[in-house]
């Protein structure tokens, strides 16, 4: 019996296939370092949005804050305001009442002029007690206007005996002229 032993061999050429892996993991490889330059990045702008989410909850806090602390001063402010105009309405009332107790007196022409002027001073006074109070209630939305006849005339009359006193010592005249196409009576809030 004769044995036959022999060798089989088989030859492959692995070259392209272990270039190819290798290629393969040189690309797994940088994936993986993209992925973790990735991950690098997006955690680094996660943490810097939560920052900024952060500080606009704070700005926006103290916004809230700021806006409660000015309606509260508004409140205080108009409440300071009606207290103070009906105080100083209140004396004012009592002077205009005695000038119009006194001009029903014997008085001379130019004595009833002076009491004349008190009133109507007195009166200008107490609108812009008024006009105080009205901007005060603009500023909280609570202005209602009125619609009354107005005599502009008379009007402009008191407005000139306001300043007339001042002028006259600075040796000032002041003259007034309604033109004709100005109304006589408007209706409004005067």
């Amino acid at each position: 019996k004769r044995e036959i032993v022999g060798v089989l061999g088989i030859t492959r050429d692995v070259t392209a296939r272990r270039l190819a892996e290798q290629a393969l993991e040189r690309e797994r490889a940088m994936l993986e370092t993209r992925v973790e330059e990735r991950t690098e990045v997006l955690t680094r702008t996660n943490v810097a949005l939560q920052q900024e989410i952060n500080e606009r909850r704070r700005v926006e806090s103290e916004l809230v804050r700021a806006r409660e602390m000015a309606l509260e001063a508004a409140e205080a402010k108009a409440r300071f305001l009606a207290n103070m105009s009906h105080q100083i309405r209140t004396p004012m009332n009592a002077m205009i009442g005695a000038a119009v107790l006194l001009q029903d007196t014997g008085l001379d022409a130019e004595q009833r002029n002076y009491v004349d002027t008190i009133c109507a001073s007195g009166d200008m006074l107490l609108a812009n007690v008024q006009d105080i109070l009205d901007f005060s209630k603009i500023e909280s939305g609570r202005l209602e206007l009125e619609s009354w006849p107005v005599d502009v005339g008379h009007l402009v009359e008191e407005a000139i005996d306001v300043v007339a006193p001042s002028a006259a010592d600075r040796r000032v005249e002041l003259l007034y002229l309604l033109e004709r196409d100005v109304p006589a009576w408007i209706v409004g809030d005067a």
